[in-house]
């Protein structure tokens, strides 16, 4: 693992697509061809992380919704309505926000606009963020077995990268709670090594500084014992 310089790593919401599928498909009525074109999604893209619930994020709450809707002939929505719910009232209500504001190409029937039943799935997501995958590396320098206690938080840690990229001098500059993962959080960090190819360091190096989310880290599981 690289442990980065003093780069403060804030959580971005990643991005809640919504599944639009564009099909032509044919039909018969009274023996005769109708040629029926879906919408399209059109103007702003289809998708709602800048409207993540900020209640939803403290709470690390992800899922998918599924929402019903119609789309008018003038390409915008009406009766939004929740299929399934992703299991978070906060996520719901924000996919119904945001799905007001979309805006498509309206189904087409032999040449003429009409309203069409729709139905689209928003996906919401958190991507790891840099702290969480660096606790996750670091998870195995520390020597409970034992879960990661509930309530749990962070490990912020201080160090030295010396010229040769090693570090030195690492220390808890404000613990999690847990005597384990602080001590594995100083483990980790003094096998790390910073890669020092593209910058040339003062021989008494430079302070770092790097945070271990282990509250949202996932531990890798055990590898299956080969058969005998």
């Amino acid at each position: 693992m690289r442990v980065h310089l003093a780069i403060i790593f804030s959580l971005v919401c990643g991005p809640a697509m919504a599944d639009d599928a564009v099909t032509i498909t044919s039909t018969r009525v009274n023996q005769d061809k109708v040629q029926v074109v879906s919408p399209v999604s059109i103007g702003r893209p289809h998708t709602c992380s800048e409207m993540y619930p900020a209640a939803a994020i403290a709470a690390h709450a992800q899922g998918t919704t599924t929402m019903s809707f119609t789309i008018k002939t003038d390409g915008t929505v009406r009766d939004i309505r929740i299929s399934k719910s992703s299991g978070n009232k906060d996520l719901d209500d924000a996919t119904v926000k945001c799905a007001a504001q979309w805006l498509y190409k309206p189904a087409m029937q032999d040449g003429v606009t009409v309203e069409k039943p729709w139905q689209a799935n928003v996906v919401w997501k958190i991507p790891v963020s840099m702290d969480v995958r660096r606790a996750e590396q670091c998870l195995r320098y520390r020597s409970d077995p034992s879960p990661i206690p509930p309530g749990v938080g962070a490990t912020s840690v201080t160090f030295r990268i010396m010229p040769d990229g090693s570090m030195k001098d690492a220390a808890v500059s404000r613990s999690s709670g847990d005597k384990s993962l602080d001590t594995a959080a100083i483990l980790c960090v003094d096998e790390s090594h910073f890669d020092v190819s593209i910058i040339t360091l003062p021989p008494e190096g430079v302070p770092g500084h790097a945070t271990l989310d282990w509250a949202h880290a996932t531990p890798s599981p055990m590898p299956s014992p080969s058969p005998k």
